[in-house]
């Protein structure tokens, strides 16, 4: 959901030059099979594979920077009370970090422009923060974040139970081989 951070590192550690914009560069010329994304080629070298899935993950991070627009909400903003809307009133900060793979220093402004807003306050005890809505936040997730969600579902079950299942253990299964690499990485 985040543009800088969430996915923005992870893109393109193994195809090495492919530049990550909003652009359509390289794939201009290629078949649509997204609406709103060009299509790279189908291909069966490993590095073209993984490009491929590393655009189409760029085409998921452009359709929620696009959404966060229409809904007039910083990135940022989004994945905030797109956490408390789905973690619940009063979530840590953490909790949504983690959620969203992004780290607290990005979204800490945006907690802060939230708050000055009159969407949210912090409950702050120790080194955990909770964040919790007020009246004005509760309605503005009931009519920006709940649609979110809604299109969200749709979409995951327009593939159908066996897909969603396979969907998931495909991507499970390759975050545990992308990580136990990544952890024995020396840089």
């Amino acid at each position: 959901m985040n543009k800088e951070t969430s996915r923005s590192a992870q893109y393109d550690i193994a195809a090495k030059n492919h530049s990550h914009s909003r652009s359509q560069h390289d794939t201009e010329s290629l078949p649509s099979a997204v609406p709103g994304c060009s299509s790279p080629a189908a291909a069966s070298h490993p590095q073209k594979e993984l490009a491929e899935f590393n655009y189409y993950w760029r085409c998921i991070d452009d359709i929620y920077h696009d959404l966060a627009r229409k809904l007039g909400l910083s990135d940022s903003a989004l994945i905030i009370l797109y956490g408390l809307y789905t973690l619940g009133d009063g979530s840590l900060q953490r909790d949504i970090c983690q959620q969203a793979s992004v780290s607290k220093q990005t979204i800490h402004s945006s907690i802060r422009n939230l708050e000055r807003d009159g969407y949210l306050w912090l409950e702050t005890g120790g080194r955990d923060k909770r964040i919790w809505l007020t009246e004005k936040g509760k309605e503005l997730i009931h009519y920006k974040i709940a649609p979110v969600v809604a299109l969200e579902n749709a979409a995951f079950t327009t593939l159908g139970p066996e897909k969603s299942r396979e969907f998931l253990r495909l991507n499970a299964e390759y975050v545990q081989i992308l990580r136990m690499l990544a952890n024995g990485l020396s840089v």
